[in-house]
């Protein structure tokens, strides 16, 4: 009687202790830093998950069939995101094994024994019998805590942290075959813009040979100019390189043997638009399109879960079992309702000492779930961080492209006449080259830099966890 008072006492106090624990808070995205300011900052709260993920194909804002098939052949194919599914159906099964813990478990055991019974405890005569057994055996935990439950829980949350898990990883595939894609369509076009300068040049250099042989220009500004045509065809080899190693990219990330880029389908660079919904000023809310931040909400969540169920460890435990069956000592009468028997009845058991286990697990737990709030501050400010830096480098290079479509504007119009001037005898083809290979400088300069725009864009799509939809 004196255990059972002792027991009662022991449940009060723990039920007063876990009331004592205020109300949780929500820390989201748009206030990481006011959270981090305040002094309960380290308080493991529940939290509700405000991320989710955006069910639109962001690359199709680019409007290319060509980026759409290979974005889609690598969302099926990709082997790291097949690896990211299985995870999904691994945790689906724990989920499965942690629930097992709240229904009954039932047996069932047929078996016989050979019975020798002692001389000492019936008497001076020893016998010899069988024993026929068939008992139906159920047992079943009373969870009248809910820890159960909040294993059950915490597994839950882990599946679908899994789920987000595949999510990032789709972002990060369908932005590095879209990266991978502009990048060999900027290589391409600066293949082709250097071929034009290495043939002006070189026209330019035979010119020169010429009019240093007439002793109109010295011989230095010939070797000036055969240098320039030399960069430009190291260059030419460097553009080929990268087209090369980005086609194979796009290959092996849409999980296609490599081929040569001559047969990687493909637009140019000149006959896609920059998308026209990107906007500087980026709100914050989008942030929670991001897998990455939803993912750090649900371990905010199995932490707070993790907690609760340490905290409930202390609880006693409750067991309810029954037993149903036949047995017998004659085989023939195994079955009889003669051999009927059963029992029933409950147990509950309360650890007084486990060498500090269950405190250091509690400790453990409310340790973890500091990692993870530093963590989910860490991916907030991560997220402000990827989106700043995208937004600047779009910003700049964008600009700088629209500062080379005047050049170009320019450079076309001094172009123009100096043809005219070539070919009415007022100028000389030398200049003429000269302009043009002004002009075509500048039109490398635009390819190059709306190419990097289209890579910063792709950039801020995955920042900001696949776009621009609400």
């Amino acid at each position: 009687m004196k255990i059972l008072k002792k027991s009662i006492i022991l449940i009060l106090f723990f039920l007063i202790m876990h009331s004592c624990y205020g109300a949780p808070n929500n820390p989201h995205a748009d206030i990481w830093q006011e959270l981090q300011s305040d002094s309960a900052a380290n308080v493991y709260k529940e939290v509700t998950i405000q991320s989710t993920f955006p069910k639109c194909d962001w690359w199709k804002d680019f409007n290319d069939e060509n980026l759409n098939n290979y974005v889609s052949s690598a969302l099926a194919n990709n082997f790291t995101l097949k690896a990211a599914i299985d995870r999904i159906s691994e945790a689906r099964a724990v989920v499965a094994q942690v629930k097992s813990i709240q229904r009954p478990s039932v047996s069932l055991q047929a078996s016989y024994n050979r019975l020798l019974t002692s001389k000492n405890i019936f008497g001076e005569k020893s016998e010899n019998g069988n024993l026929y057994s068939f008992p139906l055996s159920a047992s079943y935990e009373l969870d009248l805590f809910g820890k159960n439950k909040l294993k059950v829980q915490s597994a839950q949350k882990i599946e679908q942290e899994t789920e987000k898990e595949r999510q990032e990883i789709e972002l990060i595939v369908s932005s590095e075959v879209a990266s991978a894609y502009f990048n060999l369509l900027q290589a391409d076009a600066s293949i082709k813009t250097t071929n034009y300068l290495i043939d002006n040049t070189s026209k330019s250099v035979k010119l020169r040979e010429q009019l240093f042989t007439g002793g109109v220009i010295p011989y230095d500004d010939v070797l000036l100019t055969e240098e320039e045509l030399s960069q430009y065809r190291e260059t030419l080899a460097d553009y080929k390189n990268q087209r090369a190693e980005f086609a194979h990219q796009l290959n092996i990330l849409t999980a296609i043997k490599p081929l040569n880029e001559k047969f990687v389908a493909r637009k140019s660079i000149d006959q896609i638009d920059i998308p026209k919904n990107i906007n500087l000023g980026v709100p914050s809310d989008l942030l929670k399109h991001r897998p990455d931040i939803s993912e750090s909400e649900l371990a905010l969540q199995k932490a707070h879960i993790d907690i609760n169920e340490a905290r409930k460890e202390f609880y006693p435990t409750i067991d309810l079992s029954a037993d149903a069956g036949f047995a017998s000592s004659v085989f023939t009468k195994w079955f009889d309702w003669g051999s009927l028997l059963y029992a029933a009845g409950g147990t509950i058991s309360q650890s007084l000492y486990t060498g500090g286990f269950k405190t250091a697990y509690l400790k453990q737990q409310k340790a973890t779930a500091d990692e993870v709030l530093n963590n989910y501050y860490y991916t907030v400010l991560s997220a402000f961080n990827d989106v700043e830096n995208s937004l600047a480098l779009f910003n700049n290079n964008y600009s700088e492209f629209h500062e080379n479509l005047l050049e170009i504007k320019s450079a076309d119009h001094y172009a123009n006449l100096a043809e005219v001037r070539y070919k009415y005898g007022v100028g000389t083809n030398l200049d003429y080259l000269d302009a043009q290979r002004q002009l075509l400088t500048y039109i490398l300069l635009s390819e190059q830099n709306k190419g990097r725009s289209f890579v910063d864009i792709v950039s801020l799509y995955k920042a900001l966890g696949g776009g621009y939809s609400q």
